[in-house]
C-alpha cells in the first residue's frame, strides 16, 4: 500500500537458528515515511506464526456415501 510520504509491505519469512539448525517461520509487517529527504522505518512487527504453536489445520470430514430422500416427490440427494 503506497500513500502520501508513507508506504507499507508484509509478508512471511524463515528464520534457520544457528544453534540448532531448526527453522522457523515469522509473517512481518513493516510502515515506512519519507522524512527529510529519506525513507525511514515507523514501524515493524513481527510474529512467529501460529502454526508453529496449534499445528496444522486439521483436514475436513468427508462422507463416503450420499443420503437419498424423497422430498416433496422428488428424489433429492444430501450429502
Amino acid at each position: 500500500t503506497i500513500g502520501h510520504n508513507w508506504c507499507q509491505n508484509a509478508g512471511i519469512y524463515e528464520f534457520t537458528m544457528g544453534a540448532t539448525g531448526d527453522k522457523v517461520k515469522g509473517r512481518y509487517s513493516f510502515v515506512y515515511v519519507f522524512e527529510d529527504g529519506e525513507w525511514k522505518i515507523a514501524h515493524h512487527h513481527s510474529s512467529v506464526m501460529p502454526e508453529a504453536y496449534l499445528g496444522p489445520a486439521p483436514k475436513p470430514v468427508v462422507k463416503d456415501s450420499l443420503i437419498k430422500e424423497p422430498v416433496n416427490g422428488e428424489e433429492r440427494v444430501f450429502a
